[in-house]
């Protein structure tokens, strides 16, 4: 049916969010609110078969996050889109399926989100594994835990072919979900060989205290070490990281949390190799020359 009239008859057959908890053992309708999160982004031409219950047979077991139960699938001849709920809120839950997708072999088709996140808890992250395309997405839920939203694409005609970081793909830079009620501005990412930087404007309700246990859970769940925090409520509230990298090269990541007004604060994720020194030698006329250290400044 097209996503049109799947909506009326929603509004038509389907019980509210409120009315819900009855109606759990029904198998022929849908909780409006998975529905809303199938509907995500299908266009008004699109047809496809609506399925009550688990993901179809035959759809990959490793791309649901662990403890997610599925709720509706709706089925076209190119894609097949699967809905549901899972106990972890999104930036617990992400962090620990990353990990089960790479150990079942899918990798990201794009590079994956680093520092601050632009778009919100609700942002998706595209994967592949030989032909398979996906794309996942994990929305915060209002009664607890996350819904997940995750559309599969079979293309005979591509093969996957991951885009990897081109600096600090040695190093596991997490992507930093902001608090719910926070509103974020002016995202900027930047950096080289040595060093990395996230940083944003945003509002929130939380005071920077919080906002640091916040933000220190996630880059800890991705296997950092905390080394120390300092803060200062009127000049800046800071927290550094170790970690080692599979080289034995160890990088220190550093988070500020700066406020610049009524519940404004400026954020700063910053990842650098340890300060080191360089030497170079270039060739010339006479031979081989000794050129002096130079720092290389994070």
């Amino acid at each position: 049916m097209s996503a049109a009239l799947l909506f009326l008859w929603l509004l038509l057959t389907t019980p509210s969010v409120a009315d819900n908890a009855p109606q759990q053992d029904r198998s022929d309708t849908v909780p409006r609110d998975l529905m809303a999160i199938l509907l995500r982004g299908a266009g008004p031409g699109e047809t496809f078969d609506l399925r009550v219950g688990p993901a179809p047979a035959g759809f990959p077991a490793d791309l649901l996050p662990v403890g997610a139960v599925i709720g509706a699938s709706a089925i076209s001849p190119s894609m097949t889109t699967v809905v549901g709920t899972v106990p972890e809120r999104p930036e617990t839950a992400r962090a620990a399926h990353g990990a089960r997708l790479a150990a079942a072999g899918w990798v990201n088709s794009f590079p994956a989100p680093r520092g601050f996140m632009t778009t919100g808890p609700d942002s998706s992250v595209s994967v592949c594994r030989g032909n398979d395309f996906a794309s996942i997405s994990l929305l915060p839920r209002d009664q607890g835990g996350s819904y997940v939203r995750i559309s599969l694409r079979p293309d005979p005609r591509r093969s996957c072919a991951p885009r990897p970081e081109v600096f600090f793909n040695d190093v596991a830079i997490p992507a930093l979900q902001h608090p719910a009620g926070t509103k974020a501005y002016g995202t900027r990412s930047g950096g080289s060989a040595d060093t990395t930087e996230s940083s944003t404007l945003i509002d929130s309700p939380l005071d920077a205290a919080p906002l640091l246990e916040h933000y220190e859970r996630q880059i800890l769940a991705a296997g950092w070490t905390l080394v120390g925090r300092s803060a200062s409520p009127t000049v800046a509230t800071v927290a550094r990281f170790s970690l080692v990298t599979a080289r034995k090269e160890q990088v220190t990541a550093m988070l500020t949390i700066t406020p610049v007004g009524q519940a404004r604060f400026e954020l700063s994720f910053r990842v650098f190799r340890l300060a080191r020194l360089e030497h170079s030698r270039t060739a010339g006329p006479e031979g081989p020359a000794y050129t002096s250290p130079r720092l290389l400044r994070p």
